[in-house]
């Protein structure tokens, strides 16, 4: 009454490809730091930047899954300090 799942890919080739994905990631981040800086913290903002990668020929493939990846964690970042801005208590 055991149901077993495995991959068929070695934890070795999966950490590599990780690493592979991660590189790509970090190379990204690079390349957009100074357009990250310019984009306001609203939801509008962050799609509209979102949606300027996925129209830019320069990141198709990996790249855009990468780029995007970088989206993703600007955005969470950015909502985790309006949380953190809106919970604490006010100062008089």
């Amino acid at each position: 009454m055991t149901i077993r799942l495995w991959s068929g890919v070695p934890m070795r080739e999966r950490v590599t490809l990780y690493r592979a994905e991660m590189a790509k990631v970090e190379l990204v981040r690079s390349q957009l730091e100074a357009r990250i800086a310019k984009i306001d913290d609203s939801i509008a903002a962050l799609q509209a930047f979102a949606d300027e990668i996925r129209a830019d020929p320069r990141f198709s493939g990996d790249l855009r899954t990468a780029a995007l990846i970088v989206v993703g964690e600007v955005d969470l970042d950015r909502q985790a300090k309006r949380e953190r801005g809106n919970s604490q208590p006010s100062s008089r």
